[in-house]
């Protein structure tokens, strides 16, 4: 098995994915200074639909993609299953657009705040649907194992990004259209220039028999992307109807900090992991790998959640006005939920071994239908506070509920003792830091540093690490070590 080509795509897949979407941060302190609350509030809103619409537009395209590619590239047939599946995206692209434009205009009036939505309705169209089509021919590199054209193209488009946002802010009138317009251009430019470049090389064919067998596999994954991104969308739209846009801007804000969790590493490890695994299904060793890829998962997750909490404490006050600060409360109290729903890269992937995509869009379809329930009983009565405990349930709900089901379809075992410790540390850094969220930043940090050294000593007491894994992390700090020395002497 390639582990070092897994931890290479890997490493690469973050750096990218922390590129394009760094440019997000970039901005924010043009938005949160030169917009309203309720204007950031209103873009913040915006935001998340062209992300929900991004996900279903795709009808499951990016997956069918990474599942299929290693049987059509046997077949030299790699032009038939990009264009299928392209033809099959720009089909759902234009869907969900004409619902937006023709059906749901008096929603996205009140929603907005706006008397007329139509212009906010058609840009947000228009950036999903290229967002959608740059993601799909991204995915198709992501495919193939060709990292490196993966991390140039989200470069290109994370500087376009910022180009259009800085043009605009510099030479014309800035307001929340300025934003979409540059997301528009970005991806657009990108997606036109990378699907000719791919297009001319493998060329254009559509098979009708491919094409269904792309929708059996891809359309049950619209409930699994809609379950899992449908939260976001509906507590921004319910925050706004019940409490204004003001809470939308602060919870916005809150949950783009806990968002570097998944940039850095979830979405990375997703985009690394699947591949990986479909083509090393046959080596032995693979669930021991699995089972062992898990656990160190999880650790590297609380110790960014950490390092997450420690980063906005700090950030904050520095780029935000101060009616911004309950942002840091949002952040720790979601990071839990970003923790589950990590658990969902595993067990959707052992299930898609199966082909059971279908459970997989029921189990995350409920639990996005069990969110939007919460965010309607609790948002009305205690704002983001009840966003948030929405978000925890349905998270804890879906990561357990979908382990344990790609569990049963594909057998690994589990390490309980390193799994249970490891959310009993993330459990005691989200109460002490919540606790102690307003002390100053230097009361902050070190009691956050101390919890960690707290861990460390308890990582060694309860004998955690096997001897094989103590020996290699060993041979790591010696190998570090002999290398600076010899830098030293140079």
């Amino acid at each position: 098995m390639k582990y070092k080509l897994f931890l290479k795509n890997s490493v690469i897949y973050s750096i990218s994915n922390v590129i394009l979407r760094f440019t997000a941060f970039l901005l924010i302190p043009i938005y949160v200074n030169y917009l309203s609350s309720e204007e950031y509030g209103l873009l913040s809103t915006i935001l998340i639909t062209i992300e929900f619409l991004a996900i279903t537009m795709k009808l499951g395209m990016r997956e069918a993609q990474i599942r299929f590619f290693e049987e059509f590239q046997e077949k030299t047939q790699i032009g038939t299953l990009l264009t299928s599946s392209t033809f099959v995206s720009i089909l759902g692209g234009f869907f969900f657009s004409a619902i937006c434009l023709f059906i749901l205009p008096s929603f996205f009036q009140k929603i907005f705040h706006v008397d007329q939505a139509d212009q906010f309705i058609m840009l947000a169209c228009l950036a999903a649907f290229f967002q959608m089509l740059f993601e799909h021919f991204t995915a198709f590199f992501r495919a193939k194992n060709d990292a490196l054209s993966f991390i140039i193209t989200n470069i290109v488009a994370a500087v376009l990004i910022v180009s259009a946002n800085g043009i605009i802010f510099l030479w014309f009138h800035y307001d929340v259209t300025s934003p979409l317009i540059a997301h528009v251009l970005a991806h657009g430019v990108v997606f036109l220039i990378v699907s000719v470049n791919l297009f001319i090389r493998y060329g254009i064919r559509i098979s009708k028999k491919l094409t269904f067998r792309l929708l059996r596999f891809g359309l049950p994954l619209i409930f699994s992307a809609a379950g899992q991104r449908i939260f976001y969308p509906t507590a921004a739209y319910m925050l706004s109807f019940y409490s204004g846009l003001t809470d939308v801007a602060i919870f916005a804000l809150g949950t783009k900090f806990a968002s570097i969790l998944g940039m850095v590493l979830i979405l990375p490890f997703q985009m690394a992991f699947q591949p990986f695994l479909f083509i090393n299904l046959h080596n032995d060793g693979i669930q021991v790998a699995v089972s062992k890829f898990l656990t160190y998962f999880i650790y590297t997750i609380v110790l960014l959640s950490i390092t997450v909490i420690i980063g906005t404490k700090v950030i904050l006050p520095f780029i935000a006005p101060p009616e911004y600060f309950d942002a840091i409360s949002v952040v720790i109290l979601s990071l839990p939920a970003t923790g589950f729903l990590s658990l969902v890269i595993f067990g959707e992937a052992l299930v898609n071994i199966t082909y059971k995509t279908h459970a997989t869009g029921m189990i995350i379809g409920f639990s996005g239908l069990l969110g939007v329930m919460l965010n309607y009983l609790l948002i009305p009565i205690w704002g983001w506070y009840g966003a948030i405990i929405s978000l925890n349930i349905s998270a804890i709900f879906t990561g357990i509920t979908m382990l344990y089901y790609g569990i049963i379809c594909y057998p690994i075992r589990l390490e309980w003792k390193q799994i249970t410790f490891s959310i009993c540390t993330l459990v005691l850094f989200i109460v002490s830091s919540f606790l102690f969220r307003s002390e100053n930043i230097l009361m902050f940090c070190l009691i956050m540093f101390a919890g960690f050294a707290f861990v460390v000593f308890s990582l060694h007491f309860f004998s955690l690490f096997d001897k094989r894994e103590k020996d290699h992390f060993r041979n790591i700090y010696f190998s570090i070590h002999q290398r600076l020395n010899r830098e030293k002497i140079i």
